[in-house]
């Protein structure tokens, strides 16, 4: 029987970030942003995808059930004190898995390094924050730690509504209630429309990707609600032209009245190499209607590299050609900001 733990113990020796498993191929796990051949491991047959799938299943007639009639599953591994995100789906009528590693333990908002002004965004009691990036940029990371400073400084109900839970929440200073989509709502659209009735002061949405969903945040954030909410967009001005491209032309001023008045914040992020192969967080912010608070892709990139966190090189990687001189001049300006403050030390 092919030995699917042994593949996971690998991975996160490796510290991978995902697993692959395909029919006709060997597994492989992305390290980085290579995918790398997991060593001495057999190219996994049809026999093999079948006998992780009902490993994986355990006999869950539900999970099976939903399986058999999406072709996709989204659940929750656990071996040897690690929690795996599995996602299974059909290729040719055959399972084909995606393995996410998850972190076991949660990140603080002060561990991550996360613009100050998000944290003080999570006071407001109504509005959206969104938290973008592309995948394997953090997103889900940045959430769950702006959720635990909510669970942990503030009095509030939250309602999380996830794909699948990666992380499990306790209950502190906050109440908090986690809701997978298809086992307890059938749509992000129908878990959002219900938040008004279970009466919560936050709510979560882990995926916004289509007009209907974000028609339904700006009701709730308009009735009251605190709303985080993560996109696949790279930067704030994409997040923006993704949301108006959802509506017609003649819509324009309507989504417009509702991205001026209801959106306050846009955290779009990136996981970058620095020093010593340490990933670094870099963050660019918009902040609607307070122009002073915004901070550039350009501004985190020289910020990183004041703090030695980075090399030039690695911090000019992350720019184009038209910034290196904005970048510069951002870095002279740091350092004399920084002689300054050692004077007055």
């Amino acid at each position: 029987m092919f030995n699917i733990n042994q593949i996971l113990e690998q991975a996160v020796e490796k510290e991978a970030s995902d697993v692959h498993l395909i029919l006709e191929s060997k597994p492989m796990c992305r390290v980085g942003n290579v995918l790398v051949r997991m060593e001495g491991a057999p190219v996994l047959k049809e026999k093999d995808m079948y006998e992780i799938y009902n490993y994986m299943i355990n006999g869950n007639n539900i999970k099976d059930k939903v399986f058999q009639n999406t072709k996709k599953l989204d659940m929750i591994y656990n071996y040897n004190e690690n929690n795996f995100g599995v996602n299974i789906s059909s290729s040719n009528q055959i399972p084909t898995y995606t393995i996410k590693i998850l972190n076991n333990e949660f990140s603080t908002y002060e561990q991550l390094n996360l613009p100050d002004i998000l944290r003080k965004m999570t006071y407001n009691k109504h509005g959206i924050i969104l938290v973008t990036g592309q995948r394997n940029s953090g997103k889900t990371t940045t959430v769950n730690a702006l959720v635990r400073h909510i669970n942990e400084t503030q009095n509030k109900k939250i309602l999380m509504l996830e794909n699948c839970i990666e992380y499990n929440h306790k209950s502190r200073n906050s109440i908090i209630i986690q809701k997978e989509i298809e086992n307890d709502y059938e749509t992000y659209y129908d878990g959002i429309k219900n938040a008004i009735k279970e009466d919560c002061d936050v709510l979560v949405v882990e995926e916004i990707c289509d007009r209907k969903t974000m028609e339904a945040i700006f009701e709730v954030a308009e009735a009251g609600i605190l709303v985080i909410g993560s996109m696949n967009t790279l930067t704030p001005s994409k997040t923006l032209e993704k949301i108006k491209s959802f509506y017609s032309e003649k819509e324009q001023s309507q989504v417009e009245y509702s991205i001026k008045n209801l959106i306050k914040v846009i955290d779009s992020q990136r996981i970058i190499e620095g020093k010593k192969d340490e990933k670094e967080l870099v963050s660019e912010v918009l902040v609607l209607g307070r122009k002073q608070e915004n901070i550039s892709l350009i501004e985190s990139v020289a910020k990183l590299y004041i703090e030695n966190k980075i090399t030039l090189k690695q911090a000019k990687a992350q720019l184009e050609k038209s910034e290196i001189d904005e970048f510069n001049n951002k870095i002279m300006k740091m350092r004399i900001f920084q002689k300054k403050v050692n004077v007055w030390k």
